[in-house]
């Protein structure tokens, strides 16, 4: 799998908003729950229609936030010998 963003710096995500608060929005795609998280606006702009698709639904208000700010808790590094 080869990345394909030189650094993110943002995020944007869609969150279900209601009396007790809020939550990451998550559809089926491929089959497989996803949350809807965007880190380029090309992902975005693939998403909102989805997003905008489980509004009228569930009849519930999803609010589109950008996450701008970055920092580095933990870095994992996998086995380099393949």
């Amino acid at each position: 799998m080869t990345n394909t963003l030189p650094r993110i710096d943002h995020v944007w995500l869609f969150l279900s908003v209601d009396e007790f608060g809020e939550g990451v929005v998550a559809a089926a795609i491929g089959g497989v729950m996803m949350p809807l998280i965007a880190s380029d606006e090309a992902r975005l702009e693939s998403l909102m229609p989805l997003a905008e698709d489980i509004a009228k639904e569930h009849n519930r208000k999803i609010r589109l936030v950008k996450f701008t700010t970055r920092t580095i808790v933990k870095e994992i590094v996998g086995n380099e010998l393949h």
